[in-house]
């Protein structure tokens, strides 16, 4: 799954999902794309094809998404061609960070609890 939600997103005024006005709605969807499905990975050309199943952006269903692909030692840079917009075209570029193997990851101390 993908889910990529600007930072300006306004909170809701209800805490209930059943309230949230129409307004609300568009205003968050237009500052967030989310989709999941399969995907592959092409080495010898830099692409991965995202294969989307599901997508809160309905045209998408069923279509193949195409990502290029940048490593460079642990930076992984994720980009979309050109994507239309109103006014012209986006381009949207995720960046990743490894941080280490998991057996160096940093260590819960006994007093952190659980939040569900």
């Amino acid at each position: 799954m993908v889910a990529v939600i600007s930072p300006d997103v306004e909170r809701f005024a209800s805490d209930s999902v059943a309230a949230v006005t129409p307004e609300e709605a568009v205003g968050a969807l237009r500052r967030s794309v989310a989709y999941f499905g399969t995907y592959e990975v092409d080495e010898g050309t830099a692409t991965a094809k995202h294969h989307v199943e599901g997508s809160v952006f309905p045209n998408w269903i069923g279509q193949t998404q195409t990502r290029f692909l940048s490593l460079e030692g642990d930076n992984l840079t994720i980009t979309t061609p050109t994507l239309p917009a109103s006014g012209g075209g986006v381009v949207y570029t995720l960046q990743w960070q490894r941080i280490g193997p998991l057996g160096e990851m940093p260590q819960r101390s006994s007093t952190q609890k659980e939040s569900l």
